[in-house]
């Protein structure tokens, strides 16, 4: 099967531009090795992130597009579109993580001020840089939503993974890796730098 005819996931799609369950079900029937492959790897870069076993995050990325609950486009690999899943799972884990964080970094500063509000100049200061921090992730995730490979790059940036590993997790040659990552980077200076203007 070709790499235009499968699939990745993102929910708001036309069902003319997504795979249907039963073509789904024949794509990942058709996974060949290097595919299976690229999938371990992704499952064990991201196992990391949110306590669950690498086959486990596997295994949850193919049961929610067999069931409908995420979709694969016709025009990008399903292998990816997988990828993109357990990335999914992992940062979901990750957004209940940093909650509970600022809630514990709050309680543990109100033992230790003994303040009326519980809520010292320190911990603002913490928990705005880190709301500060989410938000220009997601402002700078946003620019790539056109672009699931150039998306999937620049969170493998931002998650420190090794050059060869993300050509391999995108399935993509030298070139098109290179051409992907001067993309990445010519979006991300137009906009913050037209930001700052």
């Amino acid at each position: 099967m070709s790499d235009s005819a499968l699939g990745s996931p993102e929910g708001d799609q036309d069902e003319a531009e997504a795979l249907t369950l039963e073509e789904v079900r024949v794509a990942i029937e058709h996974l060949g090795p290097a595919d299976m492959l690229r999938l371990a790897k992704a499952a064990a870069h991201f196992e990391y992130r949110n306590g669950r076993l690498a086959r486990d995050l596997r295994q949850e990325a193919f049961v929610r597009v067999l069931d409908g609950r995420r979709k694969c486009p016709r025009n990008v690999n399903l292998a990816l579109s997988l990828s993109n899943v357990m990335r999914s799972i992992a940062s979901e884990r990750d957004r209940e993580a940093e909650h509970a964080d600022i809630d514990e970094m709050i309680a543990a500063d109100s033992l230790e001020a003994g303040s009326m509000s519980g809520i010292g100049p320190d911990l603002l200061e913490q928990v705005r840089g880190k709301l500060d921090g989410e938000q220009l992730l997601s402002e700078a995730l946003r620019l790539f939503e056109d672009n699931e490979r150039a998306k999937t790059m620049f969170e493998g940036i931002i998650e420190d993974m090794e050059g060869q590993e993300l050509r391999e997790l995108l399935g993509v040659s030298q070139v098109e890796f290179d051409t992907l990552r001067r993309l990445v980077r010519r979006r991300l200076d137009k906009h913050f730098r037209d930001r700052k203007s």
